[in-house]
């Protein structure tokens, strides 16, 4: 047992220094992309090193020009579909290619950091998936299995700075039914944890976000059923938009389809330049008053038909980041229209938790993301919320989860 834990957490180590790679060449990419050749860097989490955005000689109109061949030359890479990629293999009992896996962390490190609305947590849970896998080879396959488990949970802690959901996430991404990998749930906290060990060594052990719930009473409880239902009808029709992009997309060669993604982006960048990025930087600063209500449903609104456009179309990234950004972005809205007074934070962690868990049909993974976020006095909110969100919302972001 003491031998397997060491494998376990060498397996998650590895795949924190991945993570530290992939987070690192994202911020010189962005920094070329955006910064040198736009002139505009959108704000990033706390976690991640601030929140201040960047004008310098901004030129919005070069990502018209930019944007475009950048994603046509992505395309060529070939593979977008990573996360998907794995559980299809999990739930045939394959082997993962590495080289179709490589050509999507390669095509999210050129879109991710040219104003994609999708997350980083894929290439980063891809790699150390294929870290674990590569040091258990010589092993039984279902110790390599275990291994690959302690590496996925390394690269989605690393991600959201937070190893609980990291290795529930890990283990329940598998399936659409109230089910986890449990045989594998010890591999995924021992890796998680020395993943996110090694990760924050260098980012810091603070939460990914910073958004300061306050109180919590009977409104936030009422309050939070009523998002819970609106993140259900709105992620529902939010499955529509993606699978008419999808449909749209398979009429059209490949590359025309990432030409297209880059134009949208170019254009809605030269507009709103708010819309560049993951957007969690933003939900972060939405948080605080200074933000008017018309900027946070104009936000809410771009972000959820670009997503939407990004994940139908096949956009390299992940959209659990989006589904995040989406839930805590509408709950933030939600506090500000309500005629009585509720706790913006609080809502915003319930509306974080309904959409992940619904969306990616992983409710415990969002109930615990949302516990380390902002600590588990938010605790029977955000489970009211999720349970209802994995309820009533009726499709996953992952059509090769098994039904379980």
């Amino acid at each position: 047992m003491a031998r397997a834990l060491v494998l376990y957490a060498l397996a998650g180590g590895v795949s924190g220094l991945l993570a530290l790679a992939v987070a690192g060449g994202l911020r010189l990419l962005t920094d070329l992309w955006m910064g040198r050749l736009l002139g505009y860097l959108p704000p990033t989490p706390s976690g991640e090193g601030g929140l201040g955005q960047v004008f310098a000689q901004p030129h919005p109109w070069l990502g018209v020009v930019l944007f475009p061949p950048l994603y046509a030359a992505a395309s060529l890479l070939g593979s977008n579909r990573g996360l998907s990629r794995l559980i299809l293999a999990f739930r045939q009992n394959e082997r993962v290619r590495l080289l179709p896996q490589l050509r999507y962390v390669l095509g999210s490190l050129v879109e991710l950091p040219a104003a994609s609305p999708l997350g980083r947590e894929g290439p980063m849970a891809v790699l150390g998936d294929w870290a674990g896998r590569r040091l258990g080879a010589s092993l039984a396959p279902e110790e390599a299995r275990a291994m690959g488990h302690a590496g996925l949970a390394a690269g989605f802690a690393a991600a959201f700075h937070a190893p609980l959901a990291g290795a529930l996430l890990a283990t329940e991404i598998f399936y659409r039914s109230l089910r986890l990998e449990a045989a594998h749930l010890t591999p995924a906290l021992v890796g998680s944890f020395a993943g996110f060990t090694l990760y924050g060594a260098v980012f810091g052990y603070g939460p990914w976000l910073e958004l300061r719930p306050g109180t919590l009473g009977a409104a936030e409880l009422w309050a939070a059923l009523g998002l819970a239902l609106a993140v259900a009808i709105l992620a529902n029709l939010w499955a529509l938009l993606i699978r008419g992009a999808f449909r749209l997309g398979q009429r059209v060669p490949y590359w025309q389809r990432h030409l297209l993604l880059g134009l949208v982006l170019g254009l809605l960048v030269l507009a709103v330049p708010e819309v560049a990025g993951d957007g969690s930087g933003w939900l972060e600063l939405a948080g605080f008053p200074l933000l008017g209500t018309r900027f946070l449903a104009v936000f809410f609104v771009l972000r959820y038909l670009l997503a939407g456009l990004f994940v139908g179309l096949g956009g390299y990234g992940a959209p659990l980041t989006p589904a995040l950004v989406l839930g805590g972005s509408l709950g933030l809205l939600l506090a500000r229209v309500l005629p009585w007074a509720v706790d913006p934070g609080t809502l915003a962690l319930a509306g974080m938790a309904a959409w992940l868990a619904g969306a990616a049909r992983t409710p415990l993974a969002a109930v615990a993301l949302a516990g380390e976020l902002a600590g588990y006095r938010v605790l029977p909110v955000v489970v009211l919320a999720a349970g209802v969100g994995y309820a009533l919302v009726r499709w996953s972001l992952f059509s090769e989860q098994a039904e379980g």
